[in-house]
Order: structure tokens, then sequence, then C-alpha cells
């Protein structure tokens, strides 16, 4: 077979790799994506049980309160903050809802409140029908899922191993830590979007890596670490050493001037919000 007939031969090959891979992504998600929707459905507002309350209610507020209230507390009732545990607290003298909490959980969880909006029709409900609360189970399990495909694919190529290797890091990671459990049963708590932020900055790094200095990815990276710090301020501790690894890489201090830039507009831009707030 001729050079071109291989060439032809390798590109198939790929492709029938690539959809084999999103096919298999796309049965996990559906899998336990159904599954916890099913799971967690079983538990009421109201129930300790249920996953949207006490923390996760204070970040899940910022959608609901800006969308329906305005973050305003006038036509919030008082019964929602006890179903919710507390997680928020309504100020009636200045007509505002509070939180202690950042709201960068809640921004990525957007796209998906956004899609129960538009399945039960803008402004029908609350904001916390069941809709809305399977919307952010199903979604914590793609940001899962998608932490775990960035991460094979950083180590891939920050730390090449056989694929057996990589396998039983993925599972060690996904089955063996607490991810799992705060992906399927505490959706709306900030830990598994930490997790998926981690796994994107890493993925970064290793793009930057390969390819050398690129200011969009030099952008992903600066915008994954500071969304990181907005949502778990002690998470710095996290940025910090995705940092290191990053200099370790590219060790090259002429390189890191648009890092530096790119970590300057990331943290204004997503600082303007919360001061606003």
């Amino acid at each position: 077979m001729n050079r071109a007939g291989q060439t032809l031969l390798s590109v198939l090959a790929a492709i029938i790799r690539s959809r084999g891979v999103a096919i298999m992504i796309l049965a996990f998600v559906g899998f336990f994506g159904y599954s916890s929707v099913e799971y967690n459905g079983k538990f009421q507002l109201g129930d300790w049980r249920q996953h949207l309350r006490a923390d996760a209610a204070g970040y899940y507020i910022y959608l609901p309160g800006l969308f329906h209230h305005g973050m305003r507390a006038a036509e919030v009732p008082d019964s929602l903050v006890t179903i919710a545990g507390e997680g928020f607290l309504l100020d009636r003298e200045h007509d505002r809802i509070i939180t202690k909490y950042t709201y960068g959980t809640a921004l990525l969880q957007l796209p998906f409140y956004l899609a129960a909006e538009c399945i039960t029709g803008w402004g029908r409900t609350n904001g916390w029908s069941m809709t809305h609360r399977a919307a952010i189970e199903f979604g914590a399990i793609v940001y899962w899922t998608a932490g775990l495909a960035l991460l094979a694919s950083a180590l891939s190529m920050l730390w090449p191993a056989s694929r057996s290797v990589k396998l039983l890091v993925l599972i060690a990671v996904a089955f063996g830590t607490h991810t799992f459990y705060y992906a399927f049963r505490s959706p709306a708590y900030s830990h598994v979007y930490s997790f998926f932020l981690v796994s994107l900055a890493l993925y970064a790094i290793a793009r930057l890596a390969q390819a050398g200095p690129r200011p969009v990815w030099g952008f992903v990276f600066a915008f994954a670490c500071c969304l990181l710090v907005l949502i778990r301020p002690q998470d710095l501790i996290a940025a910090i050493a995705l940092g290191l690894i990053l200099f370790m890489r590219i060790p090259d201090a002429r390189h890191w001037r648009m890092l530096y830039i790119s970590i300057a507009i990331a943290a204004v831009i997503l600082a303007i919000p919360q001061l606003m707030y």
C-alpha cells in the first residue's frame, strides 16, 4: 500500500477511535446523570437529605435570586430560608438577599439553570423546582466527567504512561476520592466545580508546555485559577501549586509576562460581579 493509502487508513482509525471515546463519554454521562437525578429526586425540599440546602443553597441563591428577584428580599418567603437550611438570609430592612458565599459556583451552574428555565418556562417557577434541581444534578455529572477527561488528556501529555496506568489513575480519582460523592450526592456544593477547574488548569499547562506559550491557553489557565480562588479562597494553595507546575514546564521568564497580564484581566473580570453584589 502506498503512503497516501496508509495516511488515509490512519486518519480513518483516528476518527473511529475518537467516535468510540465520544460514545463512551456520552454513555458515562448518561448513566450517572440519570442515576443522580433518579436518586436525588427521592428527597423533597426541606428534607435534610436533599442536596440544595445549607452551603449549597448559599451558592445557588445567586441564580434564582438574580433572575427572579433581582437579589431583593421582598418577594422571597421566610419559609424558603428554613427549607434551604439557612444557606442564605433575608435582610428585610434593606431589601436584600444576603449570602456569605461567592458567585463562582453559580456561574458554572448557570448553563444548566438556564436550561431548566427553558424547560419550565421563564419565570413560571421560583427557581427551586424539581426540574431546576435535576438540571444542577445532571450538570455536576457533566463537570465531573469533563474534569476526568481533561485530567486524562493532561496526564497523557505531561507524564506519558501506559493505558493501564492511565485507566487506574482515572478510576482512583473518579471513585477512590470524594469527587464521586460530590458529583453524585452533593452536586450543588462547590467541590466538583473546583475539581473541574483544577483539571482545566492542568490541561492548559499541558497545551502550553506542548505547543509553547499561547495567549489563548495562558488565559484559560489564568481564568481557571482565578475562578478556583473565587469559588473557595483557600484554594489559593491549589492555584499556587498549579503555577509552580507551569513554571517547571515553562521556566523562561520572558513567557510569563503574557501570563501575568492574563491573570490580571481574568481577576478583574471575575471580581467585578462580586464587588457589584
